[in-house]
């Protein structure tokens, strides 16, 4: 199963079957600092499949790492990278976490997950939610102590189709609407009809 998630996670996965990567590494949000980032993680993957040969024949090594390579390749991925990556990958699991803090490089093969930098995350994690609304705009922000990124809801449903952030958002500007179009026209209602343009005043 494949996840590529900027939430944490509630619950560490677990793999039933080894061999079991594990690939940490710090990002970067703008350029040029990132330039260097998917080359940093090629690098991490190289360790990953010569740590890998030296126990298991190519058959099964080829497949492990196809859908790393592709993330290496994929410019939409880290053009949005956030401050840091972690992946976990096994035979039958691929989580891939953008995180909002940097952790140290790190490409590990082993019988299970090697999980403590995202435990560390999850532990100390305060993560809350800033909504902004206007009249013509809906932007929706999420945070913790480290950091505060606008979500792109537009992104969010391409992606996603059945976001229900994105639903829950749009039912509040739905009513949000319909609050203000009651309270115009209760003010039309007290205030009364308005006399037509240049029809003289009448005084009592």
């Amino acid at each position: 199963m494949t996840v590529i998630t900027d939430e944490l996670p509630v619950e560490l996965p677990n793999a039933d079957d080894g061999p079991c990567l594990s690939l940490y590494q710090p990002t970067h949000r703008r350029h040029p600092e990132n330039v260097q980032d998917t080359i940093r993680f090629k690098n991490l993957v190289r360790i990953l499949e010569r740590s890998l040969r030296q126990k298991y024949p190519t058959r099964e090594v080829r497949p492990l790492l196809e859908p790393l390579n592709e993330v290496g390749s994929q410019f939409d991925f880290w053009n949005h990278a956030q401050d840091g990556l972690a992946i976990l990958r096994s035979p039958h699991i691929l989580r891939i976490y953008r995180l909002q803090r940097p952790v140290a490089e790190l490409a590990i093969v082993a019988d299970s997950f090697h999980t403590k930098p995202l435990l560390r995350i999850v532990q100390s994690a305060d993560r809350y939610q800033v909504l902004g609304l206007s009249r013509a705009t809906v932007k929706l922000y999420e945070g913790n102590r480290y950091a505060l990124d606008e979500i792109d809801l537009q992104r969010a449903v391409d992606d996603g189709g059945h976001d229900q952030r994105y639903r829950d958002l749009e039912h509040r500007r739905h009513h949000r609407r319909e609050h203000d179009d009651r309270h115009r026209a209760r003010v039309r209602s007290e205030v009364g009809p308005r006399p037509p343009q240049g029809a003289p005043l009448q005084t009592p």
